[in-house]
């Protein structure tokens, strides 16, 4: 072989390297969406009934499929009232509800919260929807 075509298979070689360089880069990152949460008390009359809300993020597949928890605020640490898996919805945002199972919500300081999840987990790779609390509401006088 001539001076030559070892030129080309070096170029070429280095060319293939540096592609397996900018590939390898390209998958191993880290994206991270925000979400956010909103909790509302629906009341019938002086019954309040239950709880509500919806989950929002730029990224829609942080959205549906998000377990939300609902939490009464108490001295110490807050005991969970009950969770619902959030829905997907035409307008973008995931409804979701926690009832009281005696029909009636007794009355406290209520607010909801979702934890991070991960949508491709892998070492070196992860696209993260970030977690939210929501706002505080007050059920009662």
């Amino acid at each position: 072989m001539g001076t030559l075509s070892w030129r080309v298979i070096a170029v070429g070689a280095l060319a293939a390297l540096a592609g397996c360089l900018l590939a390898v880069g390209v998958a191993a990152h880290t994206t991270h969406s925000s979400s956010a949460l909103q909790l509302n008390v629906y009341t019938s009359g002086s019954v309040s009934n239950y709880v509500w809300g919806v989950v929002s993020s730029p990224n829609p597949r942080c959205v549906a499929g998000r377990r939300v928890r609902v939490y009464r605020k108490a001295p110490g640490p807050d005991p969970e009232f009950g969770s619902d898996i959030s829905l997907e919805s035409p307008s973008g945002n995931g409804p979701y509800t926690v009832t009281a199972p005696t029909g009636d919500l007794p009355e406290g300081l209520y607010y909801s919260q979702l934890r991070k999840r991960d949508l491709r987990p892998g070492r070196r790779h992860a696209h993260i929807c970030k977690g939210a609390r929501s706002n505080e509401q007050v059920v009662g006088p």
